[in-house]
């Protein structure tokens, strides 16, 4: 089973994102902030991680930055309401964005099947 780690610090989206994740077929890990994401990405065997790129509690691209230190070839998908920090998120290692409103089917789609 594909192993997904969400990272959002709003508590409805996070949720929400997680269940339509489940429904599909995939186990979701989730967290709230960047800290608490990079600990479990050097603890768990996340498949990819999809992270929000402004949060309270460890920026996204932080995040970004380490984990892809941390786990070279971690998938990473950044989503951002401000399109620019999208342009950073790829620039520094996010291998695909989403702007914010999007809608589920296109985060299903990169993610592809929950095998």
């Amino acid at each position: 089973m594909t192993t997904i780690l969400l990272v959002d610090d709003d508590a409805e989206l996070r949720g929400t994102l997680c269940e339509t994740l489940e429904d599909a077929g995939f186990r979701v890990l989730a967290a709230s902030g960047g800290h608490a994401a990079l600990e479990i990405v050097t603890r768990e065997a996340v498949d990819t991680a999809v992270t929000d790129i402004v949060m309270a509690d460890g920026e996204g691209i932080e995040f970004i930055l380490k984990a892809k230190a941390a786990r070279p070839g971690l998938p990473v998908i950044a989503m951002s309401a401000k399109a620019m920090y999208l342009t950073d998120a790829a620039r520094l290692g996010a291998d695909h964005t989403l702007l914010k409103p999007f809608r589920l089917r296109q985060l299903l789609d990169l993610l592809g099947p929950a095998a």
